[in-house]
């Protein structure tokens, strides 16, 4: 390009910038395009012309703009934000295929595989989102927040896997304590939820359970600061049935959690009770808090990890976030 050439796409960037600057974002686009045909570097124009199209909606165009880029210079950051547009447009194939376009660029993080198996799941396909997540289990062995997803995952359509893939985990022979009870306690969550389903008693279920409560308070007894292994102690005495046992440990908890109401309400141990009693029309109040605190889509994991089913979930979701807006008024309150 000559000195002129790139002195006209300067200008060009200029005058769309300022037409955004302005609110015309029409005009901006109308200039961008313009630019596009004679940018040394077309990626980037192109890049530039998507935002402008995202500006006034046109989501597909947008889409468009930003194919243009990526087939001239792959870029993970432009394929995370295609998958997004096209997740938007309610296009799974097309935004999973991004998203694998993505990981071939970072075949060693565990990022994109969790927001393939995350976009899975959300489209329900859960099959598909156990793949993802067993990917990044096999890159990080030791994470359980990808321990819990892909067990999520699993236990839509198979508790007996969700639980063989915990019980694999706490083989490894050197977890640390807080890693075992956090293992422990989705081990139970499926286990109960496999024995429900199938009408048949799991044999080693109260064994679990009574494992589970002396470790926890094991944890909660070394680690007196953290808020996870107070928690788990506090559930496990409630869950085996010592709720006067858990009031200390719910008292420490209620102390850390002081300036946030939500997680006091959180706290409280009747909520516990009920989130992990069998019935499930217990739950229905006592997701309130999650909801609150964790949002729609806790309080669904939620309603699937307490021993109810997908068609469960679905069926109170609108009763659910009904719920929330009525429980945080009607200025949405705070989010954690």
């Amino acid at each position: 390009m000559t000195a002129s050439g790139a002195i006209s796409v300067r200008k060009l960037y200029a005058e769309a910038e300022a037409a955004e600057s302005a609110g015309d974002f029409v005009r901006a686009e109308q200039v961008m395009r313009q630019a596009v045909d004679i940018a040394d570097d077309p990626a980037d124009a192109w890049s530039r012309l998507a935002k402008f199209q995202a500006r006034v909606g046109r989501a597909r165009a947008c889409i468009d703009s930003l194919a243009h880029a990526v087939a001239i210079r792959p870029d993970k950051k432009l394929f995370l934000n295609l998958s997004r547009l096209e997740a938007g447009e309610a296009n799974w194939p097309a935004a999973d295929a991004w998203l694998a376009q993505a990981e071939v660029l970072d075949p060693a993080g565990t990022r994109i595989p969790c927001q393939r198996g995350a976009l899975a799941v959300e489209f329900g396909h859960y099959r598909d989102a156990a793949t993802h997540y067993r990917r990044a289990l096999a890159l990080a062995p030791r994470d359980l927040a990808i321990l819990q997803s892909l067990t999520y995952a699993l236990a839509l359509h198979d508790a007996a896997s969700a639980a063989s893939v915990v019980a694999q985990y706490l083989a490894a022979p050197d977890l640390a304590l807080g890693e075992r009870v956090m293992g422990l306690r989705l081990l139970i969550t499926y286990k109960h939820d496999q024995a429900r389903r199938t009408g048949i008693p799991d044999a080693t279920l109260p064994a679990d359970i009574e494992n589970w409560r002396d470790l926890a308070r094991d944890w909660a007894e070394q680690d007196g600061h953290s808020f996870s292994a107070l928690q788990m102690a506090a559930q496990s005495l409630v869950v085996t049935g010592d709720a006067l046992k858990a009031e200390p440990y719910f008292a420490r908890l209620r102390a850390m959690a002081k300036d946030d109401p939500a997680s006091v309400t959180l706290l409280d141990p009747a909520y516990h009770a009920r989130l992990d009693a069998v019935a499930p029309q217990d739950l229905r109040e006592g997701l309130v808090p999650c909801i609150v605190v964790r949002g729609a889509e806790g309080a669904a994991r939620r309603i699937v990890m307490a021993g109810c089913d997908l068609a469960y979930a679905k069926k109170y979701a609108g009763p659910l976030l009904a719920s929330f807006a009525a429980h945080r008024g009607p200025d949405g309150g705070r989010r954690r």
